[in-house]
Protein backbone atom coordinates (compact mmCIF):
# COMPACT_ATOMS: atom_id res chain seq x y z
CA UNK A 1 0.00 0.00 0.00
CA UNK A 2 0.96 3.20 -0.93
CA UNK A 3 2.42 5.97 1.56
CA UNK A 4 0.37 8.75 2.91
CA UNK A 5 1.64 12.59 3.52
CA UNK A 6 0.60 15.51 5.20
CA UNK A 7 2.26 18.43 4.20
CA UNK A 8 1.69 22.50 5.15
CA UNK A 9 1.59 25.35 2.89
CA UNK A 10 5.60 26.71 3.77
CA UNK A 11 6.30 22.90 2.91
CA UNK A 12 5.66 23.04 -0.83
CA UNK A 13 6.85 26.12 -3.18
CA UNK A 14 4.15 27.59 -5.61
CA UNK A 15 1.39 25.03 -4.84
CA UNK A 16 -1.81 25.29 -2.69
CA UNK A 17 -1.47 21.67 -0.38
CA UNK A 18 -4.62 20.46 1.54
CA UNK A 19 -3.98 17.36 3.57
CA UNK A 20 -4.79 13.75 2.40
CA UNK A 21 -6.35 12.22 5.48
CA UNK A 22 -8.08 8.70 4.94
CA UNK A 23 -10.77 8.00 7.45
CA UNK A 24 -10.73 4.93 9.36
CA UNK A 25 -14.13 3.74 7.74
CA UNK A 26 -12.81 3.76 4.57
CA UNK A 27 -9.24 2.10 4.76
CA UNK A 28 -10.22 -1.42 4.48
CA UNK A 29 -12.01 -0.56 0.68
CA UNK A 30 -9.08 1.08 -0.20
CA UNK A 31 -6.76 -1.41 0.77
CA UNK A 32 -8.42 -4.57 -1.24
CA UNK A 33 -8.77 -2.24 -4.18
CA UNK A 34 -4.78 -1.14 -4.26
CA UNK A 35 -3.99 -4.69 -3.90
CA UNK A 36 -5.64 -5.82 -7.30
CA UNK A 37 -3.71 -6.23 -9.90
CA UNK A 38 -3.74 -3.60 -12.70
CA UNK A 39 -4.65 -5.56 -15.24
CA UNK A 40 -7.54 -6.98 -13.62
CA UNK A 41 -10.33 -5.83 -15.64
CA UNK A 42 -13.11 -3.95 -13.49
CA UNK A 43 -16.39 -2.77 -14.08
CA UNK A 44 -16.96 1.12 -15.27
CA UNK A 45 -20.11 1.31 -12.21
CA UNK A 46 -18.58 -0.97 -9.45
CA UNK A 47 -15.17 2.19 -9.70
CA UNK A 48 -17.71 4.60 -9.79
CA UNK A 49 -19.42 3.67 -6.43
CA UNK A 50 -15.98 3.17 -5.53
CA UNK A 51 -15.02 6.98 -5.86
CA UNK A 52 -17.94 8.55 -4.72
CA UNK A 53 -16.08 8.30 -0.83
CA UNK A 54 -17.15 10.98 0.76
CA UNK A 55 -13.83 11.64 3.00
CA UNK A 56 -11.13 13.60 1.86
CA UNK A 57 -8.98 13.12 -0.83
CA UNK A 58 -5.73 11.40 -0.63
CA UNK A 59 -1.85 12.43 -1.85
CA UNK A 60 -0.08 10.42 -3.49
CA UNK A 61 3.84 9.83 -4.32
CA UNK A 62 4.39 9.13 -8.12
CA UNK A 63 5.69 5.45 -8.74
CA UNK A 64 8.67 3.85 -9.90
CA UNK A 65 9.38 3.81 -14.03
CA UNK A 66 8.04 0.42 -14.69
CA UNK A 67 6.90 -1.49 -18.47
CA UNK A 68 3.46 -3.30 -18.61
CA UNK A 69 1.34 -4.02 -20.65
CA UNK A 70 3.42 -2.97 -23.64
CA UNK A 71 3.26 0.33 -22.52
CA UNK A 72 5.57 2.61 -21.22
CA UNK A 73 5.23 3.69 -18.24
CA UNK A 74 7.12 6.36 -16.19
CA UNK A 75 7.76 7.68 -12.72
CA UNK A 76 11.32 9.01 -11.71
CA UNK A 77 13.03 7.84 -8.76
CA UNK A 78 13.69 11.14 -7.35
CA UNK A 79 9.91 12.95 -8.08
CA UNK A 80 8.49 13.27 -4.35
CA UNK A 81 6.46 15.84 -5.41
CA UNK A 82 2.99 15.69 -3.69
CA UNK A 83 -0.22 15.81 -5.87
CA UNK A 84 -1.66 19.37 -5.79
CA UNK A 85 -4.72 19.33 -4.82
CA UNK A 86 -7.38 21.85 -6.71
CA UNK A 87 -5.94 23.83 -10.24
CA UNK A 88 -4.74 27.43 -9.95
CA UNK A 89 -7.92 29.20 -11.13
CA UNK A 90 -10.18 31.99 -9.91
CA UNK A 91 -13.08 30.67 -7.97
CA UNK A 92 -15.58 31.58 -5.50
CA UNK A 93 -15.90 27.70 -3.85
CA UNK A 94 -13.20 26.65 -1.95
CA UNK A 95 -11.01 23.92 -2.87
CA UNK A 96 -9.88 23.64 0.96
CA UNK A 97 -13.48 22.57 2.05
CA UNK A 98 -14.33 20.53 -1.03
CA UNK A 99 -13.37 16.76 -1.00
CA UNK A 100 -12.22 15.52 -4.71
CA UNK A 101 -12.32 11.66 -5.79
CA UNK A 102 -9.51 9.87 -4.92
CA UNK A 103 -6.58 9.24 -8.19
CA UNK A 104 -5.15 5.45 -7.84
CA UNK A 105 -1.90 5.43 -9.53
CA UNK A 106 -2.36 2.17 -10.22
CA UNK A 107 -4.99 2.66 -12.15
CA UNK A 108 -3.40 5.15 -14.51
CA UNK A 109 -1.85 4.84 -17.31
CA UNK A 110 0.84 7.34 -18.43
CA UNK A 111 2.97 7.84 -21.50
CA UNK A 112 5.38 10.16 -22.72
CA UNK A 113 5.30 11.71 -26.49
CA UNK A 114 6.87 14.61 -28.01
CA UNK A 115 4.68 17.84 -28.01
CA UNK A 116 4.26 20.49 -30.60
CA UNK A 117 4.20 24.40 -31.00
CA UNK A 118 6.90 27.32 -30.39
CA UNK A 119 9.83 25.95 -28.15
CA UNK A 120 12.02 24.44 -30.85
CA UNK A 121 14.13 21.21 -29.73
CA UNK A 122 13.29 21.72 -26.34
CA UNK A 123 9.49 21.15 -27.48
CA UNK A 124 9.48 19.06 -30.90
CA UNK A 125 12.25 16.42 -30.30
CA UNK A 126 11.94 15.66 -26.13
CA UNK A 127 9.15 13.89 -25.28
CA UNK A 128 7.76 16.16 -22.50
CA UNK A 129 4.37 15.79 -23.40
CA UNK A 130 2.43 13.82 -20.79
CA UNK A 131 -1.02 11.82 -22.02
CA UNK A 132 -2.64 10.37 -18.88
CA UNK A 133 -4.91 7.61 -18.72
CA UNK A 134 -7.61 6.60 -16.28
CA UNK A 135 -7.88 2.67 -17.21
CA UNK A 136 -11.47 2.18 -15.35
CA UNK A 137 -13.33 5.00 -17.10
CA UNK A 138 -11.24 5.67 -20.28
CA UNK A 139 -10.56 9.45 -19.18
CA UNK A 140 -7.61 10.27 -21.42
CA UNK A 141 -6.24 14.13 -20.72
CA UNK A 142 -2.62 15.78 -22.13
CA UNK A 143 -0.47 17.90 -21.02
CA UNK A 144 1.83 20.00 -22.78
CA UNK A 145 1.81 23.63 -21.12
CA UNK A 146 5.37 23.60 -19.99
CA UNK A 147 8.67 22.25 -21.23
CA UNK A 148 9.05 20.57 -17.58
CA UNK A 149 7.99 16.89 -17.44
CA UNK A 150 7.61 17.08 -13.91
CA UNK A 151 5.12 20.14 -14.26
CA UNK A 152 3.60 18.66 -17.02
CA UNK A 153 2.73 15.25 -14.70
CA UNK A 154 1.30 17.52 -12.10
CA UNK A 155 -0.73 19.55 -14.66
CA UNK A 156 -2.07 15.95 -16.22
CA UNK A 157 -3.42 14.90 -12.98
CA UNK A 158 -5.11 17.67 -11.99
CA UNK A 159 -6.87 17.39 -15.24
CA UNK A 160 -7.79 13.55 -14.61
CA UNK A 161 -8.90 14.46 -11.24
CA UNK A 162 -11.28 17.33 -12.55
CA UNK A 163 -12.82 15.18 -14.90
CA UNK A 164 -13.17 12.08 -12.67
CA UNK A 165 -14.89 14.72 -10.25
CA UNK A 166 -17.45 16.10 -13.07
CA UNK A 167 -18.27 12.38 -13.84
CA UNK A 168 -18.59 11.38 -10.37
CA UNK A 169 -20.90 14.25 -9.23
CA UNK A 170 -22.12 16.28 -11.84
CA UNK A 171 -24.12 19.15 -10.97
CA UNK A 172 -22.60 18.75 -7.90
CA UNK A 173 -18.79 19.09 -8.68
CA UNK A 174 -16.04 21.57 -8.03
CA UNK A 175 -16.28 22.88 -11.98
CA UNK A 176 -20.06 23.41 -12.22
CA UNK A 177 -20.30 24.95 -8.59
CA UNK A 178 -17.61 27.48 -10.00
CA UNK A 179 -19.59 28.13 -13.03
CA UNK A 180 -22.62 28.66 -11.02
CA UNK A 181 -20.85 30.92 -8.75
CA UNK A 182 -19.55 32.77 -11.50
CA UNK A 183 -22.99 33.43 -13.21
CA UNK A 184 -24.45 34.68 -10.10
CA UNK A 185 -21.29 37.09 -9.92
CA UNK A 186 -21.78 37.91 -13.46
CA UNK A 187 -25.79 38.42 -12.78
CA UNK A 188 -25.28 40.65 -9.59
CA UNK A 189 -22.42 42.57 -11.49
CA UNK A 190 -25.32 42.91 -14.36
CA UNK A 191 -27.83 44.58 -11.67
CA UNK A 192 -25.59 46.75 -10.21
CA UNK A 193 -24.04 48.21 -14.28
CA UNK A 194 -28.17 48.47 -14.69
CA UNK A 195 -28.54 50.34 -11.44
CA UNK A 196 -26.00 53.01 -12.21
CA UNK A 197 -27.30 53.42 -15.62
CA UNK A 198 -30.86 54.38 -14.24
CA UNK A 199 -29.36 56.77 -12.32
CA UNK A 200 -27.13 57.77 -14.72
CA UNK A 201 -30.48 58.52 -16.78
CA UNK A 202 -32.16 59.87 -14.24
CA UNK A 203 -29.45 62.52 -13.53
CA UNK A 204 -29.69 63.42 -17.45
CA UNK A 205 -32.87 63.72 -17.34
CA UNK A 206 -32.61 66.11 -14.48
CA UNK A 207 -30.03 67.97 -16.15
CA UNK A 208 -31.98 68.21 -19.66
CA UNK A 209 -34.90 69.70 -17.02
CA UNK A 210 -32.69 72.16 -15.53
CA UNK A 211 -31.45 73.26 -19.29
CA UNK A 212 -35.05 73.77 -19.95
CA UNK A 213 -35.91 75.80 -17.07
CA UNK A 214 -33.29 77.98 -17.61
CA UNK A 215 -33.87 78.41 -21.13
CA UNK A 216 -37.10 79.10 -19.99
CA UNK A 217 -35.87 81.85 -17.95
CA UNK A 218 -33.34 83.44 -20.79
CA UNK A 219 -36.66 83.87 -23.16
CA UNK A 220 -38.24 85.60 -19.99
CA UNK A 221 -34.96 87.76 -19.52
CA UNK A 222 -35.15 88.26 -23.07
CA UNK A 223 -38.77 89.83 -23.07
CA UNK A 224 -38.05 91.72 -19.97
CA UNK A 225 -34.97 93.44 -20.92
CA UNK A 226 -34.74 93.22 -24.70
CA UNK A 227 -37.90 94.68 -25.00
CA UNK A 228 -38.68 98.06 -26.79
CA UNK A 229 -36.31 100.80 -25.69
CA UNK A 230 -34.58 98.18 -23.81
CA UNK A 231 -33.56 96.07 -26.12
CA UNK A 232 -31.21 98.96 -27.29
CA UNK A 233 -28.92 98.71 -23.99
CA UNK A 234 -25.99 96.04 -24.15
CA UNK A 235 -27.12 95.13 -20.60
CA UNK A 236 -25.95 92.27 -17.92
CA UNK A 237 -28.30 90.87 -15.18
CA UNK A 238 -26.94 90.02 -11.88
CA UNK A 239 -28.12 87.24 -9.58
CA UNK A 240 -30.20 89.95 -7.28
CA UNK A 241 -32.24 90.52 -10.42
CA UNK A 242 -30.38 94.21 -11.39
CA UNK A 243 -29.03 95.49 -14.34
CA UNK A 244 -25.84 96.88 -14.95
CA UNK A 245 -24.15 98.30 -18.51
CA UNK A 246 -21.37 100.27 -18.95
CA UNK A 247 -21.83 103.95 -20.95
CA UNK A 248 -19.15 103.17 -23.22
CA UNK A 249 -20.26 99.52 -24.49
CA UNK A 250 -23.40 101.49 -25.65
CA UNK A 251 -24.15 102.71 -29.50
CA UNK A 252 -26.16 105.62 -29.29
CA UNK A 253 -25.42 108.79 -31.30
CA UNK A 254 -25.65 111.29 -28.38
CA UNK A 255 -25.80 111.60 -24.69
CA UNK A 256 -29.69 113.05 -25.55
CA UNK A 257 -30.36 110.13 -27.47
CA UNK A 258 -29.22 107.80 -24.52
CA UNK A 259 -31.21 109.53 -21.84
CA UNK A 260 -34.44 109.62 -23.53
CA UNK A 261 -34.11 106.05 -24.50
CA UNK A 262 -32.75 104.82 -21.00
CA UNK A 263 -35.76 106.64 -19.38
CA UNK A 264 -38.26 105.03 -21.23
CA UNK A 265 -36.36 101.38 -20.16
CA UNK A 266 -36.75 102.60 -16.71
CA UNK A 267 -40.38 102.19 -17.11
CA UNK A 268 -39.76 98.90 -19.08
CA UNK A 269 -37.67 97.55 -16.02
CA UNK A 270 -40.04 98.66 -12.90
CA UNK A 271 -42.48 96.48 -15.03
CA UNK A 272 -40.23 93.96 -15.23
CA UNK A 273 -39.47 93.39 -11.19
CA UNK A 274 -36.05 94.24 -11.75
CA UNK A 275 -34.55 95.67 -8.87
CA UNK A 276 -31.80 98.13 -9.09
CA UNK A 277 -29.70 99.48 -12.05
CA UNK A 278 -25.92 100.19 -12.32
CA UNK A 279 -24.26 102.51 -14.69
CA UNK A 280 -20.52 102.54 -15.28
CA UNK A 281 -19.23 105.99 -16.26
CA UNK A 282 -16.01 107.12 -17.94
CA UNK A 283 -14.40 110.33 -17.56
CA UNK A 284 -15.37 110.68 -21.54
CA UNK A 285 -19.04 110.72 -20.21
CA UNK A 286 -19.08 112.85 -17.16
CA UNK A 287 -21.62 114.68 -18.55
CA UNK A 288 -23.81 112.66 -18.06
CA UNK A 289 -23.98 112.79 -14.87
CA UNK A 290 -26.53 115.76 -14.40
CA UNK A 291 -29.00 114.26 -16.86
CA UNK A 292 -28.66 110.64 -14.84
CA UNK A 293 -29.05 112.85 -11.19
CA UNK A 294 -32.38 114.07 -12.75
CA UNK A 295 -33.45 109.97 -13.62
CA UNK A 296 -32.96 109.24 -9.97
CA UNK A 297 -29.00 108.04 -9.98
CA UNK A 298 -27.07 108.81 -7.53
CA UNK A 299 -23.11 107.98 -6.92
CA UNK A 300 -22.32 104.57 -5.40
CA UNK A 301 -18.41 105.01 -5.64
CA UNK A 302 -15.41 106.19 -7.45
CA UNK A 303 -12.04 105.04 -8.80
CA UNK A 304 -9.77 106.12 -11.23
CA UNK A 305 -10.95 106.65 -14.56
CA UNK A 306 -14.67 106.08 -13.54
CA UNK A 307 -18.19 106.36 -11.01
CA UNK A 308 -20.23 103.80 -10.39
CA UNK A 309 -24.55 105.53 -10.02
CA UNK A 310 -26.60 103.41 -9.53
CA UNK A 311 -31.02 103.48 -8.61
CA UNK A 312 -33.23 101.88 -6.62
CA UNK A 313 -36.42 100.70 -8.75
CA UNK A 314 -38.95 99.43 -6.61
CA UNK A 315 -41.04 102.10 -4.95
CA UNK A 316 -42.65 99.59 -1.77
CA UNK A 317 -39.23 98.11 -0.74
CA UNK A 318 -36.50 99.56 1.41
CA UNK A 319 -33.18 100.44 -1.33
CA UNK A 320 -31.03 97.07 -0.59
CA UNK A 321 -28.25 97.61 -3.05
CA UNK A 322 -25.17 96.79 -1.27
CA UNK A 323 -22.79 99.62 -0.13
CA UNK A 324 -18.92 100.12 -1.21
CA UNK A 325 -16.20 99.20 0.75
CA UNK A 326 -16.60 101.21 4.09
CA UNK A 327 -13.22 99.75 5.88
CA UNK A 328 -9.49 101.31 5.59
CA UNK A 329 -7.01 98.49 6.80
CA UNK A 330 -4.01 99.27 8.71
CA UNK A 331 -0.29 97.65 9.39
CA UNK A 332 1.55 98.29 11.93
CA UNK A 333 5.53 96.71 12.55
CA UNK A 334 6.17 95.53 16.16
CA UNK A 335 9.72 94.80 15.20
CA UNK A 336 11.76 92.74 18.19
CA UNK A 337 15.60 92.15 17.75
CA UNK A 338 17.55 89.21 19.67
CA UNK A 339 18.36 91.82 22.24
CA UNK A 340 14.44 92.15 22.79
CA UNK A 341 14.89 95.76 21.73
CA UNK A 342 11.49 97.57 19.57
CA UNK A 343 12.32 99.77 16.53
CA UNK A 344 10.60 103.09 17.13
CA UNK A 345 10.34 105.92 14.39
CA UNK A 346 9.60 109.87 14.53
CA UNK A 347 7.58 110.53 11.70
CA UNK A 348 8.39 114.03 9.51
CA UNK A 349 4.84 115.02 9.42
CA UNK A 350 3.20 115.15 12.87
CA UNK A 351 1.44 117.53 14.66
CA UNK A 352 3.61 116.86 18.21
CA UNK A 353 6.95 114.80 18.68
CA UNK A 354 5.80 111.12 19.64
CA UNK A 355 7.19 107.67 19.21
CA UNK A 356 5.26 105.17 17.05
CA UNK A 357 5.48 101.61 15.27
CA UNK A 358 6.08 102.13 11.38
CA UNK A 359 3.62 101.16 9.22
CA UNK A 360 0.67 101.92 6.51
CA UNK A 361 -2.26 101.42 4.63
CA UNK A 362 -2.87 97.92 3.30
CA UNK A 363 -2.85 97.82 -0.75
CA UNK A 364 -5.42 96.36 -2.91
CA UNK A 365 -4.84 92.53 -3.01
CA UNK A 366 -1.73 92.52 -0.18
CA UNK A 367 -1.85 90.42 2.82
CA UNK A 368 -1.46 91.35 6.73
CA UNK A 369 2.00 90.48 6.50
CA UNK A 370 3.20 91.32 3.20
CA UNK A 371 1.68 94.96 4.13
CA UNK A 372 3.94 94.88 7.53
CA UNK A 373 6.87 93.64 5.65
CA UNK A 374 6.91 96.52 3.02
CA UNK A 375 5.99 98.89 5.35
CA UNK A 376 8.78 98.73 7.97
CA UNK A 377 11.20 98.10 5.07
CA UNK A 378 10.08 101.34 3.12
CA UNK A 379 10.33 103.27 6.21
CA UNK A 380 13.79 101.48 8.20
CA UNK A 381 15.15 100.04 5.24
CA UNK A 382 15.13 96.57 8.02
CA UNK A 383 14.16 93.43 6.21
CA UNK A 384 11.76 91.44 8.44
CA UNK A 385 9.89 88.43 8.39
CA UNK A 386 6.25 88.12 9.80
CA UNK A 387 5.62 85.98 12.70
CA UNK A 388 2.02 86.65 14.65
CA UNK A 389 -0.72 88.92 14.88
CA UNK A 390 -0.07 90.64 18.25
CA UNK A 391 -3.50 92.73 18.55
CA UNK A 392 -5.85 94.84 16.19
CA UNK A 393 -7.67 98.25 16.50
CA UNK A 394 -10.96 99.31 15.29
CA UNK A 395 -11.88 103.01 15.01
CA UNK A 396 -14.84 104.74 13.37
CA UNK A 397 -14.69 108.05 11.91
CA UNK A 398 -11.15 107.77 10.43
CA UNK A 399 -11.27 109.38 6.98
CA UNK A 400 -14.27 110.31 4.83
CA UNK A 401 -16.47 108.76 7.14
CA UNK A 402 -14.87 105.40 6.92
CA UNK A 403 -13.69 103.16 9.77
CA UNK A 404 -10.06 101.97 10.33
CA UNK A 405 -8.55 98.38 11.10
CA UNK A 406 -5.08 98.71 12.23
CA UNK A 407 -3.17 95.17 12.91
CA UNK A 408 -0.17 95.49 14.86
CA UNK A 409 1.92 91.91 13.30
CA UNK A 410 5.56 91.13 15.52
CA UNK A 411 8.06 91.24 13.24
CA UNK A 412 11.39 89.76 13.45
CA UNK A 413 14.52 91.83 11.48
CA UNK A 414 17.10 90.13 9.13
CA UNK A 415 19.53 92.88 10.73
CA UNK A 416 19.62 95.78 13.06
CA UNK A 417 21.05 98.33 10.77
CA UNK A 418 18.72 100.92 10.22
CA UNK A 419 18.22 103.07 6.84
CA UNK A 420 15.39 105.28 7.57
CA UNK A 421 13.44 107.08 4.71
CA UNK A 422 14.57 110.50 4.28
CA UNK A 423 10.94 111.75 2.85
CA UNK A 424 9.38 110.14 5.94
CA UNK A 425 11.25 109.87 8.50
CA UNK A 426 12.41 112.15 11.20
CA UNK A 427 14.00 109.82 13.99
CA UNK A 428 14.31 105.87 13.90
CA UNK A 429 16.01 103.75 16.87
CA UNK A 430 16.00 100.60 19.03
CA UNK A 431 14.41 101.01 22.08
CA UNK A 432 14.12 98.62 25.35
CA UNK A 433 10.92 97.16 25.87
CA UNK A 434 10.87 98.59 29.16
CA UNK A 435 12.23 101.55 27.64
CA UNK A 436 9.44 101.92 25.28
CA UNK A 437 6.60 101.48 27.39
CA UNK A 438 7.92 103.90 29.92
CA UNK A 439 9.01 106.18 27.32
CA UNK A 440 7.02 109.79 27.80
CA UNK A 441 6.86 110.92 24.41
CA UNK A 442 5.10 107.22 23.77
CA UNK A 443 0.99 107.23 22.70
CA UNK A 444 -1.35 105.55 25.61
CA UNK A 445 -2.17 102.87 22.15
CA UNK A 446 1.64 102.16 22.00
CA UNK A 447 2.36 101.83 25.47
CA UNK A 448 -1.10 98.62 25.13
CA UNK A 449 0.65 97.69 22.61
CA UNK A 450 4.64 96.81 23.49
CA UNK A 451 2.77 95.70 27.31
CA UNK A 452 0.56 93.13 24.95
CA UNK A 453 3.76 91.70 23.35
CA UNK A 454 5.88 91.53 26.85
CA UNK A 455 2.29 89.70 28.47
CA UNK A 456 2.50 87.42 25.28
CA UNK A 457 6.18 86.22 26.47
CA UNK A 458 4.63 83.92 29.21
CA UNK A 459 2.29 82.23 26.86
CA UNK A 460 4.02 79.53 26.02
CA UNK A 461 4.55 80.23 22.49
CA UNK A 462 0.85 80.99 21.97
CA UNK A 463 -0.03 83.61 18.96
CA UNK A 464 -2.15 84.32 16.50
CA UNK A 465 -1.04 83.20 13.04
CA UNK A 466 -2.67 82.27 9.25
CA UNK A 467 -3.85 78.87 7.75
CA UNK A 468 -4.50 78.22 4.58
CA UNK A 469 -8.06 77.75 4.37
CA UNK A 470 -10.05 77.11 1.06
CA UNK A 471 -12.26 79.27 -0.04
CA UNK A 472 -16.28 78.87 -0.98
CA UNK A 473 -15.35 78.53 -4.70
CA UNK A 474 -12.52 75.80 -4.32
CA UNK A 475 -10.58 78.21 -6.40
CA UNK A 476 -7.88 79.93 -4.06
CA UNK A 477 -6.92 79.09 -0.47
CA UNK A 478 -7.47 82.16 2.11
CA UNK A 479 -5.37 82.91 4.73
CA UNK A 480 -7.61 82.10 8.31
CA UNK A 481 -6.20 83.45 11.38
CA UNK A 482 -6.51 81.92 14.72
CA UNK A 483 -4.72 81.47 17.85
CA UNK A 484 -2.17 78.44 17.08
CA UNK A 485 1.20 77.72 18.84
CA UNK A 486 4.41 79.27 17.04
CA UNK A 487 6.17 76.16 16.78
CA UNK A 488 3.21 74.20 14.82
CA UNK A 489 2.43 76.85 12.23
CA UNK A 490 2.20 75.61 8.42
CA UNK A 491 4.13 78.01 6.64
CA UNK A 492 3.32 77.32 3.56
CA UNK A 493 0.14 79.47 3.27
CA UNK A 494 0.84 81.34 -0.44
Amino acid sequence: MHMFHTMSIAQVNLWIIRPFLIPKSIQGTLKKLLTVSCQQERSLSSHLSTLKLKGPSQQNKFPNTEEQGGRRLHSRGNFQKILTVGVPLRSYVSQKDYQFPVVDEDELEEQYVRGSGPGGQSVNKTANCVVLKHVPTGIVVKSHESRSLDTNRRTARLKLRDKLDLLINGENSFQMMQRREETKRRIQKKKKTNEKLGLKRAFKQEMEKIKEDYCKFLMSFNTTVHNKMADRFVAKRDRFNSITFNVSDQTFASDEELIQSLEAALTEWRAGKVRGVWIKIGLQQTSLVPMLVKLGFDFHHAQPGYVMMSVWLPADEPNNLPEYANQYIGVGGFVVNSNNQVLAIQERFQSRPHWKLPGGHADKGEDIGETAKREVFEETGIECEFESILTFRHQHNYRYGCSDIYFVCVMRPRSDDVKPCQHEIAKCQWMDLDEYINHEEMSVGNRHIAQCYKDSLGHGGLAVVPSPVISFNGKVYNKMYSVQHKDKVQTNID
